[in-house]
């Protein structure tokens, strides 16, 4: 899954080429922000709060220091955790990313962004089973959803998750309504794809094929090739 939660994607940015664009000028204006703070903290080196903005626009590594530090000086922001969580999982540390979301979301149980980097987490490990994963990610989206229930990722997320962990039909369904709100979106109509492919309904999956190779043009070439011949 190539789904960062901690980003709003338009419902049609799915393609690399559309991501890329739409955070290249993002990257630039945080970097830009964190010089800007940098220079500050400079000059307020005692400024707990100075240093959790940087923690919000800095790399993983830089941003679990900031916090770190925001906290020594003092800092009880209510989202210091939440931002540590994201900034554990951009760095691949996911078993921390779930544990600091865990502590945000017992302080705030009705927001659904600690349970949706929870998620991301379980869908990005490599170790173990992939299956096992999914399924801890389902408990995790139900939960999410069952709070905002228009979030995008988290519903991608949803039905890569159910069609993993082979519930074909409620994933296939989940991806189809996704698809009435961005019906021109590359990278569910891959995933739709696959989940057709597993369940075995070739001629759906290889229609949907069709229109899923601005998101993997390499990957989605080999399936027509192997499928849909």
């Amino acid at each position: 899954m190539e789904i960062n939660p901690a980003h709003t994607w338009p419902a049609e940015f799915a393609t690399r080429k559309a991501m890329i664009a739409h955070s290249n000028p993002i990257a630039t204006s945080y970097k830009r922000t964190s010089i800007k703070l940098s220079k500050r903290i400079d000059a307020h080196p005692d400024s707990a709060d100075l240093y959790r903005q940087r923690a919000m626009v800095s790399g993983s590594e830089g941003a679990v220091a900031d916090i770190a530090i925001a906290r020594e000086k003092g800092s009880t922001h209510p989202e210091l955790d939440l931002i540590l969580a994201q900034a554990y999982f951009e760095g691949g540390a996911y078993t921390k990313a779930q544990a600091a979301a865990a502590t945000y979301q017992q302080r705030f149980p009705m927001d659904a962004r600690p349970l949706i980097i929870s998620a991301s987490a379980d869908l990005a490990r490599k170790k173990g089973e992939h299956p096992a994963h999914c399924r801890n990610a389902l408990v995790m989206l139900n939960r999410a959803l069952a709070l905002d229930s228009t979030n995008f990722a988290a519903r991608v997320m949803h039905a890569y998750a159910l069609t993993n962990t082979n519930y074909f039909a409620a994933g296939i369904a989940e991806y189809r309504r996704i698809l009435t709100v961005a019906p021109h979106n590359p990278q569910v109509h891959f995933f739709l794809a696959e989940a057709y492919i597993s369940a075995g309904n070739l001629t759906a999956a290889c229609a949907h094929l069709a229109q899923a190779t601005e998101y993997a043009e390499l990957t989605v070439n080999a399936y027509i090739k192997a499928y849909c011949r």
